[in-house]
């Protein structure tokens, strides 16, 4: 990349002005495409018909997938576009409910092993010992939410006793669809009261809620701005309100990284930001992203800053995809 281009790759602006952007490409033959275009190229899953098969197959899956670790479950619901299309609750719920069928079948066929005569009151007891297995993992697995009563979005989903030999063996699929990674975000709140403030929004004003996900053709960033203003004596007296103010927001692409930079513009809710705890009235946020890169563009919806990369080196195929080559 050329130093011009260099330079190109570091102008930002307000994030007001960003609305409907574009997105420039530094290349020989530059060009500005369309935000949502791109995103969509960078999103796009290689193998067409594959992509079309995705959302059906891990619907199929979800009993078996729901046996695998947590932090794999929640990368395949982020990789494939929600819960609608994948959910680790849900998956989850089905694994428990096969487990219950598929422990006492086992205990069951260990009994036959160990020569008891099939179809006998000699069965009884390794088919209750499956059954009591399927009970205490259940148990194990959702500690979380049956000794603390929380609810199913703020705890850990655990895997089964086989979840790690279903993730080497399907390790490769996995891979091939989750190409992301998760950074900043804080997953449980904590105590829940209405005198403590959430600790996810607490996370957002120095821009570290964030989720970053890897595709062939570049980086999508989702980067969560603060919603609400803390409340304190000096917000009341001024009438400020609840309701937090759009930050003016500068994003540099660097080496391997994305610098988002925020900052509050009212002086009044900047004297607040000086007698609150937990409020700067800037931010800094630095966020790894794989180059080397094409270019750039971002834009807020509802509080959110989304920004595209672009990566060089990706070529095109006969459907206009931007995708690199496998093998």
């Amino acid at each position: 990349m050329t130093t011009a281009d260099s330079e190109k790759t570091h102008q930002a602006g307000d994030l007001r002005t960003k609305v409907n952007a574009s997105v420039r490409v530094m290349s020989e033959d530059a060009v500005e495409v369309g935000f949502d275009e791109a995103l969509e190229t960078v999103r796009r899953l290689r193998g067409g018909p594959g992509h079309r098969l995705l959302r059906p197959l891990m619907l199929l899956c979800a009993p078996l997938l729901g046996a695998l670790d947590d932090r794999t479950k929640r990368a395949l619901e982020d990789a494939t576009g929600g819960s609608h299309v994948f959910s680790t609750a849900t998956a989850t719920a089905l694994n428990v409910v096969l487990d219950f069928l598929l422990y006492p079948a086992a205990g069951y066929f260990v009994g036959l092993a160990a020569g008891n005569p099939p179809l006998t009151e000699s069965d009884r007891g390794w088919i209750v010992l499956g059954i009591l297995l399927a009970t205490a993992e259940t148990f194990v697995r959702w500690r979380e939410g049956i000794l603390h009563a929380r609810p199913a979005e703020h705890i850990r989903h655990g895997g089964s006793i086989y979840g790690a030999p279903v993730g080497w063996v399907l390790g490769p699929l996995i891979a091939r669809v989750v190409r992301w990674r998760r950074s900043g975000v804080v997953p449980v709140d904590g105590f829940f009261s209405p005198e403590f403030e959430s600790k996810r929004e607490r996370e957002r004003r120095y821009g570290e809620v964030y989720t970053v996900e890897e595709h062939d053709a570049g980086a999508y960033v989702r980067l969560e701005l603060p919603r609400r203003i803390p409340p304190s004596a000096a917000r009341d007296r001024l009438g400020l309100g609840e309701e937090m103010p759009d930050y003016a927001v500068r994003v540099d692409l660097e080496a391997e990284r994305l610098v988002v930079r925020g900052r509050v513009e009212d002086d009044r809710l900047r004297a607040v930001c000086g007698v609150s705890p937990a409020f700067p009235a800037d931010f800094a946020a630095e966020i790894p992203v794989a180059g080397p890169f094409a270019g750039f563009g971002y834009r807020c919806c509802d509080k959110t800053l989304e920004i595209v990369v672009l990566r060089e080196g990706a070529p095109r195929d006969g459907a206009g995809t931007n995708q690199r080559p496998g093998g």
